[in-house]
């Protein structure tokens, strides 16, 4: 018996289940385009993007 809710909208279902945490494990390729991704957009995070103050013509 299917024991949550499973909205069915003309014959389409989500499959969602409440109160239910999946379980993902990511591999080794996704660690590292993350982590090169993580050190090409350090410099632009870290960056003041804005001066504050009046700036004279």
């Amino acid at each position: 018996m299917l024991a949550a809710s499973t909205k069915d909208y003309k014959g389409i279902k989500d499959g969602t289940n409440e109160g239910e945490q999946g379980t993902a494990i990511f591999g080794g390729r996704r660690e590292g385009l993350a982590l090169y991704f993580s050190r090409l957009v350090r410099p632009l995070w870290k960056a003041k993007m804005i001066i504050l103050g009046v700036r004279s013509l």
